[in-house]
């Protein structure tokens, strides 16, 4: 369930309405926004998380990740979120934290491992992120991914997500997967996953929605493509302004609507949605 960067994009993400990053609001007095995203295996005694940190402002600032035990909780990485004068998103930094052992790194110490660059046109629309593998001891940093984004007339959310893949020479690298998108009453209603550049070739998934909110919805922007965040279904999270009701998923809400828990129905996994109030 987590990402790779060798398997194809397995989470593309980013609604484009909401290019600040900020979080997304539900149309009640009291606001929520979501805090920490965790997932365990039925195999695993503890729960990986993400953890959603926002400045005053409200703005999406880091992300810490780790894993949470019985009585215990680690910390082993955080992405760090940097915009320009205009709000928008221009960078992403993943770090990993240096554990003991390490010797050409301090214990607790932080260091980048990948950068994301995100590219806009001139009506603020997202068109490409730029992934870069990078190493502060080895002073390199190389060419590792890029996603490019198209749109239909007037629509804020891409219509068609192309992933390129290869090494730092640009003359080796090359498409590998598209993903296109289509859109009903402001959810993701059909996917097809394909490598041609045109659609209609695939069969496409199909996707039904509760009536909740999704705070998932508009926040995410640009995070997916940091490698460690759910399962395959991250971009119809981001791209939908409710829930994705999966087949092979049991959900639980709270008493505000707002999704709490996604059970696989064999029980294999679970996701946990924490929120907190602002």
């Amino acid at each position: 369930m987590r990402l790779n960067f060798s398997i194809w994009l397995r989470v593309l993400a980013l609604f484009i309405l909401l290019t600040s990053c900020e979080d997304h609001r539900i149309p009640a007095a009291q606001r929520f926004r979501i805090k920490r995203v965790s997932y365990k295996h039925i195999n695993d005694t503890n729960r990986s998380y993400n953890t959603f940190n926002y400045s005053i402002e409200g703005r999406l600032d880091s992300i810490t990740s780790g894993y949470i035990g019985t009585n215990w909780i680690s910390v082993n990485g955080r992405k760090l979120l940097y915009y320009n004068e205009q709000g928008k998103l221009i960078k992403i930094e993943r770090q990993f934290k240096a554990g003991t052992g390490m010797a050409v790194y301090t214990p607790g110490e932080y260091v980048a491992d990948m950068r994301y660059y995100y590219t806009y046109d001139e009506g603020g629309k997202l068109i490409s992120v730029y992934t870069e593998q990078v190493s502060d001891i080895d002073k390199f940093a190389r060419f590792a991914g890029q996603w490019n984004f198209d749109y239909k007339d007037g629509d804020k959310v891409p219509s068609r997500v192309t992933s390129i893949s290869g090494g730092p020479v640009s003359s080796g690298r090359a498409v590998y997967a598209y993903n296109y998108y289509t859109y009903d009453k402001g959810n993701v209603v059909t996917r097809e996953q394909s490598n041609q550049p045109k659609s209609g070739i695939y069969p496409p998934e199909t996707f039904q929605y509760d009536d909740r909110p999704n705070l998932l919805y508009g926040l995410m922007y640009g995070v997916f493509y940091t490698h460690d965040l759910i399962d395959l279904y991250d971009d119809i999270r981001a791209f939908s302004q409710n829930n994705a009701m999966l087949s092979h998923e049991i959900y639980t809400y709270d008493s505000n609507g707002l999704l709490t828990k996604a059970t696989q129905r064999d029980g294999n996994y679970e996701i946990i949605y924490d929120y907190e109030s602002y």
